[in-house]
């Protein structure tokens, strides 16, 4: 996506990342008026957003050209990530702010969020564990979603199309081939065998292009699991 300018509001804002303030190109006017009817047709009568509408208003970002983020484990992950003042719930200029991020160009604010997302434990370092059970998550959510995108276009006719049990059996059967392949991957980066990443070794992890591929037979769905390289590819798994 091109270079963003500020938005109206009186220039750039700025969050605290990691201990340093971090500033952020806010979406274009355009795109934050977008944003910000989305957020609207979404939030309760507070006028914030709760997990569940937060969830939901995750739609937008796809509206934007993005991946799919809602009701994937990174998506979940966003919630606290955009709560800034830790009220427990997503306010407009907090959810504005949180996607000017997702949709800038800057790749280090992106592995600065993609790092608070992993890192759980709050600590300054990702365990094997966080990692990997985040990406199994995310292959299962990847092949749910295959399954309810081909449910969706069958329009009750299978069409010679796998069904949803197929499928999902398929994503149980092969989750330890998946779980043991993303082990090997982090040992990669952790040669040491420490158990651990800290945020050298992680950014050089992230920094590759990973999404997760849910692939049965002719078909494919893909989910991400950072925020760098969110945007869809020119020409998406046509289902």
């Amino acid at each position: 996506m091109g270079n963003r300018s500020s938005s109206s509001g009186g220039g750039p804002a700025t969050v605290t990342s990691a201990g340093s303030e971090t500033e952020i190109k806010l979406v274009s006017d355009i795109t934050s008026e977008r944003v910000r009817r989305g957020f609207r047709q979404h939030c309760n009568r507070d006028g914030k957003l709760d997990k569940p509408t937060f969830n939901a208003a995750l739609s937008i970002l796809e509206d934007l050209g993005l991946r799919r983020l809602r009701e994937t484990p990174l998506g979940e992950r966003l919630f606290s990530l955009f709560d800034r003042d830790a009220s427990s719930a997503v306010d407009e200029e907090e959810f504005v702010k949180g996607v000017s991020i997702l949709t800038s160009d800057s790749q280090p604010q992106k592995i600065d969020l993609t790092f608070q997302a992993y890192d759980t434990r709050k600590d300054g370092r990702i365990s094997k564990a966080d990692l990997v059970d985040i990406l199994q998550a995310s292959w299962l959510a990847a092949f749910r979603f295959l399954a309810e995108k081909l449910r969706s276009s069958s329009h009750g006719s299978s069409d010679g199309k796998p069904s949803s049990r197929q499928i999902q059996d398929f994503a149980k059967k092969n989750l330890s081939k998946f779980r043991e392949a993303t082990e090997r991957s982090f040992d990669r980066y952790d040669p040491l065998r420490t158990g651990y990443l800290d945020r050298a070794a992680f950014e050089q992890w992230a920094s590759q292009d990973r999404t997760i591929s849910a692939k049965y037979g002719s078909h494919a769905m893909q989910v991400a699991v950072t925020f760098l390289n969110i945007e869809k590819p020119p020409l998406y798994p046509s289902l």
